[in-house]
């Protein structure tokens, strides 16, 4: 009987559910190095505009949000992201891992997956009043392959007078490319992702040059946030030389941008909790984030 008591008391402990509205649903993990609550959450009424909210004990290192890849195709989803995700929530960061409206769904591809990523980022504002997130936690862009692509273009919308979508409300402390499918018109040209760039952006470089200039990072390059792109050298989806000519690019405008390249990478490695990849990234964000706390 002892035995039993006490085993329902260890499971009430590591598995509390709590449940504050019909959006959203939460459980607690405990883990090797910290506890995390993760939280389910809608930033739109499309099955696909939500997010898992991964919180850590205490003031969180920074808001990392992620945006996966897939090249904008369904059914690749935000599950790809989860183990990074809790990986990374251990770390002691807030994590914001979102789904977004794809090619293949309705209201994917333009403008609908890019209205997304806007919403997505804005509906931070609510996450901090809603979770008690200190509002001067500084907020990072991650996108893996074509969410690298998402993350780099959200970076740059703080700099626009105007667009066809709706005005970002939070600025980005930092970008993260991971192997990011970095220029779209070469993209096209090689038909990489079944020619998903030119179902994202319904037509061809020739035929509608004016948004490739406003979506594909190699045309609208510089932003002026920093950026840190990680890739691995051996990418066979994605070749490397496409991130270190944007990073040149990007530098010669002045831009502040870092580029890794991770010797025996590859393009999936990204989504990997235990490669080499994932904790060079860990490793830049703990370096940068501990540090500005410290100086606080």
């Amino acid at each position: 009987m002892f035995i039993s008591i006490l085993t329902l008391l260890l499971l009430s402990y590591t598995f509390n559910f709590d449940f504050r509205g019909e959006n959203l649903n939460a459980q607690r993990f405990i883990l090797e190095k910290t506890e995390f609550n993760m939280y389910t959450e809608k930033y739109g009424s499309d099955p696909s505009q939500e997010g898992d909210l991964f919180l850590p004990q205490g003031k969180p290192l920074a808001m990392l949000c992620l945006f996966h890849g897939g090249f904008w195709l369904m059914p690749y989803g935000r599950d790809q992201m989860t183990e990074v995700a809790q990986n990374l929530a251990r770390q002691g960061f807030a994590v914001w891992n979102v789904e977004y409206r794809r090619i293949g769904a309705e209201g994917g591809a333009w403008p609908g997956t890019f209205d997304d990523v806007i919403a997505s980022i804005n509906h931070i504002q609510y996450l901090y009043k809603t979770y008690q997130i200190p509002s001067d936690t500084k907020v990072v862009l991650i996108g893996h392959s074509a969410g690298g692509q998402l993350a780099i273009w959200a970076g740059k919308q703080n700099e626009l007078d105007k667009s066809v979508h709706a005005t970002l409300q939070v600025k980005p402390d930092l970008i993260v490319g991971l192997a990011p499918v970095i220029d779209l018109t070469k993209t096209f040209k090689e038909q990489l992702g079944r020619q998903s760039v030119l179902h994202l952006l319904k037509g061809t470089p020739d035929d509608i040059p004016e948004r490739y200039t406003l979506y594909d990072p190699t045309k609208f390059a510089p932003i002026r946030i920093p950026q840190l792109i990680i890739h691995g050298k051996d990418d066979d989806v994605l070749p490397v030389q496409w991130s270190r000519d944007y990073a040149a690019l990007s530098q010669s405008a002045g831009a502040e941008i870092e580029l890794i390249d991770i010797a025996g990478g590859g393009h999936m490695d990204f989504i990997d909790p235990d490669s080499e990849a994932i904790a060079v990234m860990t490793d830049f964000l703990i370096n940068r984030f501990s540090n500005a706390q410290r100086k606080k």
